[in-house]
């Protein structure tokens, strides 16, 4: 009985000195790392200051890669977990980071150089045009993540690049009676936005002919437009509030302001204009 009962607890004691686990062994890298593991974060960063650009959630992207002026680069790299907040050390060995224009996409807006597989050099070639990148997170030589497509801009000669994607029309509206007052086509405005008054407001709402003829329309939660000031333009004569599938604009102080407009998809930048003036007039 004693021998019995010895035997047991040796089983026991190697049981729990063993530990427990849901992976089975064959399942477990040499770092330890589960092989069936999901990578739940993949971050973009500028890689001299490790500033966030992107952050890729699922199946889309929050925020943009940084404009790129043509001819000068851009250096990126990548902040990744697994699931449990483990990080991944992209050593450019086991964990390397790749980049490639994505399917379909223009080949010659930029070139990419996948240095020593820790980090990506971009660099601008062609000013005015756009193209779409795909990142992919190798472990081995093995793809474990790759992404959707992100889009990437090449600055024209002023700093600011056409960000014409994915539309050949955009059409800007007046909220309050549904006139189309500019068109964006190509690369050129038609049309003007109304003079503001300063402490007077109105809103502007926008749809989009793609590159395939269908349109865009606004809609909250999914595409929705936003205002900012043009790159350099640092005047504070109007005001912005963004609301989804409008932006109500309202003037501050008299002057010439000039504006952009940002179509996004689920936070991702879908389409961006070129600039455009509004005046901003005295009150009478």
């Amino acid at each position: 009985m004693k021998k019995i009962l010895l035997t047991m607890l040796l089983i026991m004691v190697v049981v729990i000195s063993s530990g427990c686990s849901d992976t089975p062994a064959d399942k477990i890298a040499d770092d330890g790392v589960n092989k069936e593991a999901v990578v739940d974060t993949f971050d973009i960063l500028d890689y001299e200051t490790k500033a966030p650009m992107a952050m890729y959630h699922i199946d889309h992207w929050h925020g943009q890669i940084s404009e790129i002026p043509e001819g000068e680069n851009l250096v990126l790299t990548v902040f990744a977990q697994y699931e449990g907040n483990k990080d991944i050390n992209i050593d450019g060995e086991e964990y390397k980071l790749s980049v490639k224009v994505s399917d379909g996409a223009e080949q010659n807006v930029v070139r990419i150089d996948e240095e020593s597989g820790k980090r990506v050099v971009i660099t601008g070639l062609e000013k005015g045009k756009a193209t779409k990148l795909t990142f992919s997170l190798l472990y081995k030589e093995e793809i474990i993540l790759k992404t959707a497509d992100i889009l990437v801009f090449v600055g024209n000669e002023d700093g600011t690049a056409m960000k014409y994607a994915n539309a050949s029309e955009c059409r800007i509206i007046f909220v309050k009676n549904g006139k189309e007052v500019a068109v964006l086509k190509n690369d050129t405005w038609e049309g003007c936005i109304p003079d503001l008054t300063v402490e007077g407001k109105f809103a502007l709402s926008a749809y989009i002919i793609d590159n395939e003829g269908n349109i865009v329309r606004l809609v909250k939660g999914s595409y929705e437009i936003e205002a900012e000031n043009a790159e350099g333009f640092k005047e504070e004569l109007i005001g912005f509030k963004n609301s989804g599938d409008r932006v109500s604009i309202s003037g501050i102080k008299a002057g010439e302001a000039e504006v952009v407009f940002v179509i996004k998809n689920q936070e991702s930048v879908y389409f961006k204009t070129p600039k455009i003036k509004i005046n901003v007039v005295p009150a009478k």
